[in-house]
């Protein structure tokens, strides 16, 4: 990369020795500077704990949708984003908690009502 923008700026600045000693100069510049530790003093870092994720669609009220034909959920409102899974279906792995998942089973009946 360094090699790269000598040549490309050479013509420019008549001399590719005077044009490294800036940037060089400058790359030496954005490195972090390491903070010194007093002596016998150790830097212990403590794992946090995952937060648990809350079920912010609220699939615990829509439980009743469950043995629902899927005809049936097209009379039910149902705010946010909504995602209907059927059989070989392909679906992403992304977890979005405010996302309301229905499972459907081969018949068109819905399985399971969860968050993701």
């Amino acid at each position: 990369m360094m090699i790269l923008l000598l040549r490309l700026f050479a013509p420019i600045f008549g001399s590719a020795r005077w044009f490294g000693l800036p940037v060089v100069l400058a790359l030496a510049a954005c490195q972090p500077t390491p903070v010194p530790t007093p002596p016998g003093e150790r830097i212990v870092s403590t794992p946090t704990k995952p937060r648990p994720v809350p079920a912010e669609c609220q699939a615990d009220t829509y439980q009743r949708l469950v043995g629902m034909h899927h005809d049936d959920l097209l009379r039910i409102r149902i705010l946010g984003p909504v995602r209907v899974i059927r059989p070989g279906d392909i679906v992403t792995m992304d977890f979005r908690s405010n996302r309301l998942n229905i499972s459907l089973d081969a018949n068109g009946r819905v399985t399971r009502v969860y968050c993701g």
